[in-house]
């Protein structure tokens, strides 16, 4: 059978903008920061150790063993080459599929928010009333801004039940210009009535939350928000959800629990990584088979945390720019939603503090891609690695093109980006 013809700049023609829109590099004092942490325990335990620290925000890293795995000898240490193609299971390149084309058909599609005249109901430190905005920002103080594409997403979609789609984007409110606004992000759904006046139906979600994504689905608006002055026990790949009733949104069920056990849970639900031999744990450098989550940081010296020695130990932790990636992504335009979280593979001998060769060592790092299946259990799909050399900065994901952003561990500054499209079945790696 011969192999079909794979024409990458045909297949992203339409990607290159948002190939080009890559998560921002964090800020050099942070970089710098995660870097003299990594390379010290580079020193200590003759290999690299991604650490778990978070953009302004200590989610604190969980980790996970996998069940009956025999024990993995320790690594030796690694001294990776300044530029690594990622190591994957031999898999064709295919067919990029073309993303669907959706249209709002409704005259709110077409309202410029940014410069729009909307009514806005009292909401605390905000302004309210017939509220001209500019540039996407009211005038005086107090203001409203709102958060609007390329930058921030747009969601459209009824959730009245009256058959006309809502707006809903991300906003939050300032007192002052000394004032940053950190702690009062929601978002903000408008209507639009049939004269043509805008009117903000309601303020959704935890306030102090970062809205990545969000949609709606069966008039339920879903939300992918990560916290960041509130903590509502988040999950990673968690959603909220609400439903319009009663004349306000109320929360319900979103069918995305997150990986990480809440509420006082041990383990998280079971992510089954498929064989040793297959392309997850090839791609990680690691064993496959059935893994779930701890409640605590494996490394961290947190009690009735830690794995027996010997196990082979896989942190979920949150990227230097974790605040600003989504974690549920629409990877075919269909509607389903893939799980993406960042994951580093350890070898589990011996303590975080022992002294070479005995610490623990990095065998994999990278990019999850899971699926929910029945039962409430996951499955991984795919997985895009980062070469060990490299802090792994984020990703940022539009119409079957992500591209994930690191930094050189050794220098503190931003390495090449990853560019990868998905092919319906699994990403394809394309070096520009």
């Amino acid at each position: 059978m011969t192999k079909p013809e794979y024409d990458v700049a045909a297949a992203l023609s339409g990607l290159r903008g948002a190939v080009r829109q890559v998560v921002s590099t964090p800020p050099a004092g942070l970089v710098r920061e995660r870097a003299d942490h990594r390379l010290r325990m580079r020193r200590t335990s003759g290999a690299i150790l991604v650490g778990a620290a978070v953009v302004a925000m200590a989610l604190g890293a969980t980790a996970a063993v996998r069940w009956s795995a025999a024990p993995i000898p320790p690594s030796g240490p690694t001294t990776p080459a300044p530029h690594i193609t990622p190591t994957r299971s031999p898999r064709p390149n295919l067919p990029v599929p073309p993303w669907p084309a959706s249209t709002i058909n409704d005259p709110i599609a077409k309202v410029d928010f940014a410069n729009a005249t909307i009514t806005v109901s009292s909401h605390q430190g905000c302004p309210s009333g017939r509220l001209r905005f500019s540039g996407g920002s009211t005038a005086a103080w107090p203001r409203i801004e709102l958060a609007l594409p390329p930058d921030w997403p747009l969601a459209y979609g009824d959730l009245t039940g009256d058959g006309r789609p809502e707006a809903i984007m991300g906003a939050q409110c300032r007192i002052s210009a000394e004032d940053s606004g950190d702690g009062q992000g929601q978002l903000l759904v408008i209507t639009r009535g049939s004269g043509g006046d805008l009117t903000a139906l309601a303020w959704v979600g935890p306030r102090g939350g970062l809205y990545r994504a969000f949609w709606v689905s069966d008039r339920r608006l879903i939300v992918d928000v990560h916290p960041w002055h509130t903590d509502w026990g988040y999950s990673r790949g968690a959603a909220l959800a609400y439903r319009w009733q009663a004349g306000g949104f109320a929360e319900v069920a979103s069918g995305y629990p997150g990986v990480q056990p809440v509420g006082g849970e041990q383990f998280g639900p079971p992510i089954d990584l498929g064989p040793d031999e297959g392309p997850v744990a090839t791609a990680l450098g690691c064993p496959g088979g059935q893994i779930r989550i701890e409640a605590g940081d494996r490394f961290g010296g947190e009690p009735g945390t830690s794995a027996a020695n010997g196990d082979v130990v896989y942190s979920v932790e949150q990227p230097e720019a974790g605040l600003n990636v989504a974690h549920l992504i629409d990877l075919s335009g269909d509607g389903h939603r893939y799980v993406l979280i960042a994951i580093t593979c350890y070898d589990g001998t011996g303590s975080r503090n022992d002294p070479p060769p005995n610490g623990p060592a990095v065998r994999g790092q990278g990019v999850l891609v899971l699926d929910w299946i029945a039962g409430g259990s996951l499955r991984a799909v795919d997985m895009l690695p980062v070469p060990l050399d490299r802090t792994i900065g984020g990703w940022r994901y539009d119409r079957g093109g992500i591209t994930v952003s690191s930094s050189w561990i050794d220098a503190g500054s931003e390495a090449p980006q990853q560019a990868w499209v998905w092919n319906g079945q699994y990403f394809q790696y394309w070096q520009r």
